[in-house]
């Protein structure tokens, strides 16, 4: 699956929900997620546990810039996760943990997410799925668009992930 997304250091989540209402979207849900990276040789690799959920197991790859990016990944779901946490930490290792508070509001097929990170603060991120008879540059306009109307200024945009910014620290 690939989806494109930009992510962004963010305070003023009540300007945010009114955004995304202005924009004909609303409020999905709240998510309590801790993500478990493990040491792998490319990529990404993290088990994402939600609470009163069922885990996802995560590969990714995108490059770290600060602008809308594309990002291909895929997704297990499993039912087990402290099981599947022991066995890839014995195989792989453990890199870090990135606990959250997510904000999960839609526009369209647009996940917003206002995020607040453990260590790291506040952020917000769009993330927009690929479909195949969507035009990538269409959707990547979209997001730009609205990090004009979110009034996100270019110095607020993330190159890297909450982990890089936790490995920083």
């Amino acid at each position: 699956m690939q989806n494109i997304e930009i992510k962004a250091r963010y305070e003023d989540f009540t300007h945010a929900r009114r955004c995304v209402a202005e924009l004909g979207g609303k409020f999905a849900e709240i998510l309590e997620q801790t993500d478990v990276y493990f040491h792998v040789p490319e990529g990404r690799l993290k088990l994402r546990h939600i609470k009163g959920q069922a885990a996802n197991l995560i590969f990714y790859r995108r490059d770290d810039r600060p602008e809308v990016r594309k990002s291909e990944y895929d997704i297990y779901r499993t039912d087990n996760p402290n099981e599947l946490e022991r066995v890839l930490g014995k195989a792989y290792g453990e890199l870090a943990r990135v606990v959250k508070h997510r904000e999960l509001l839609l526009i369209n097929n647009v996940r917003v997410h206002l995020d607040t990170v453990d260590q790291l603060g506040t952020f917000i991120e769009f993330e927009a799925v690929l479909q195949p008879a969507k035009d990538p540059q269409l959707e990547a306009e979209k997001l730009e668009h609205y990090l004009s109307k979110f009034k996100i200024k270019p110095q607020q945009l993330l190159a890297h992930s909450y982990l890089d910014l936790l490995l920083a620290l």
